[in-house]
């Protein structure tokens, strides 16, 4: 098993940017082990959904499991807010980077 510790930056999609990290690097079968950072939008699909919501307001990655290969990713985040409270759904692309995301 190989292991690519990354960190993004302000300002970049979340979902877009490990998505090029992994064109970048050939990644066929890979999984997230863990993540932290925050958000300044989100941009979810709940379970059982076709539209997206966007939230525009801060979040803490509470947790991001999921699948990644040159095939498509398919990625769950849960965030929580300035009160605790938790929301979560399908990862895409829209997730802005408040400060940092590894």
């Amino acid at each position: 098993m190989k292991i690519f510790p990354i960190r993004l930056k302000p300002e970049q999609d979340l979902k877009a940017s490990l998505k090029t990290f992994v064109e970048q690097n050939n990644i066929q079968s890979g999984f997230i082990l863990t993540t932290v950072g925050s958000l300044k939008q989100a941009t979810l699909r709940f379970a059982s959904q076709d539209e997206t919501q966007v939230f525009e307001e801060r979040f803490e990655i509470v947790s991001l499991v999921g699948t990644l290969s040159t095939h498509g990713l398919h990625l769950h985040i849960s965030l929580s807010d300035k009160n605790g409270k938790t929301i979560g759904g399908h990862l895409v692309d829209g997730c802005i980077i408040y400060t940092t995301a590894g």
